[in-house]
């Protein structure tokens, strides 16, 4: 395999948990500001209807929101759908906060030890 992921590591944890977060904020974040930057947009055309970059700002924040909202939401879709089947999907997938990984791995070397008693 080309890249080769421990899903166990705790830092590739802690990435992919940021990074889940980070998706998440913008999926809330870019149709609020896409509002409120509307919002004040069409405040100003009704004050001034002879402006001419108005109607533009509008067009330009509404492209913005597609590119910014849609970016996060194709990514989330794609790890969903591979599930757990490629290594980079499950480790998003299972993307934990870090503490609970750490309780993760101790459980997963328990369960190992059980498993295997000559190892101990």
């Amino acid at each position: 395999m080309i890249l080769d992921v421990d899903c166990q590591n705790i830092m590739l944890n802690n990435f992919m948990y940021i990074v889940k977060n980070i998706m998440n904020i913008i999926l809330i974040a870019a149709p609020i500001l896409l509002i409120l930057s509307l919002t004040i947009t069409l405040f100003k055309m009704t004050i001034d209807p002879d402006e001419k970059k108005n109607p533009k700002k509008i067009w330009n924040a509404i492209k913005a929101l597609v590119i910014i909202f849609f970016i996060p939401l194709s990514i989330s879709i794609v790890m969903r759908l591979l599930g757990n089947d490629t290594e980079i999907s499950s480790c998003y997938n299972n993307a934990k906060k870090p503490s609970a990984m750490v309780k993760y791995i101790e459980d997963e070397k328990e369960k190992e030890k059980k498993n295997h008693p000559r190892s101990r």
